[in-house]
């Protein structure tokens, strides 16, 4: 006669524990690892935010400019500096919403600012030389600026962040109008 089997034995019950940890371990690995990616993409994220929008202000910058002296035309070497002149935004007639002066209206030398980008450490500066100077710390993280006129009337920006032990490029081409040294008519 058989015997009715009432509930686990003991080897049951073990193999049915180690199986239960063996799936728990599995679902710990895997919300761990989601975590950590998650994380890594905010961060990117964050640079690429930040990245935008200084290639945004650079752009604008090297849009206005009467003169870019560095990189100086003609010159394909790399550069981790960019020095620019433009006028002086509040010497802008109505300076909203008229558009910024293009390069071919005259100028005056003495309503014009010097606008210098430079990285110092991890921070990119803007020393703006004007009447007055003023330095200017746009973003901390960053581990390398550098600047390079690819045709005449190109220039290419580069920013590289480091991001979880990743370095992070993210470059522009940025063009200039079409008169780029013309001060007076």
């Amino acid at each position: 006669m058989r015997r009715k089997r009432g509930g686990f034995n003991l080897v049951e019950a073990l193999l049915s524990f180690a199986l239960f940890l063996l799936v728990l371990s599995l679902i710990v690995q895997g919300v761990s690892q989601l975590s950590r990616v998650s994380k890594y993409f905010d961060a990117k994220s964050q640079v690429f935010s930040q990245a935008t929008s200084l290639l945004s202000r650079l752009a604008s910058d090297l849009r206005e400019a009467n003169s870019v002296s560095s990189p100086a035309l003609g010159d394909p070497a790399t550069y981790a500096t960019l020095a620019l002149r433009k006028i002086e935004p509040s010497q802008w007639p109505n300076y909203y919403p008229v558009t910024p002066p293009t390069p071919w209206e005259p100028r005056d030398p003495a309503l014009q600012e010097q606008v210098i980008y430079t990285l110092a450490g991890d921070q990119l500066q803007c020393q703006t030389i004007a009447a007055t100077s003023q330095l200017e710390t746009l973003a901390t993280g960053v581990q390398g600026f550098t600047v390079k006129r690819v045709r005449e009337l190109c220039i290419e920006v580069r920013l590289s962040f480091l991001v979880n032990d990743r370095l992070t490029v993210v470059s522009r081409l940025v063009g200039l109008p079409q008169v780029v040294e013309r001060i007076h008519p």
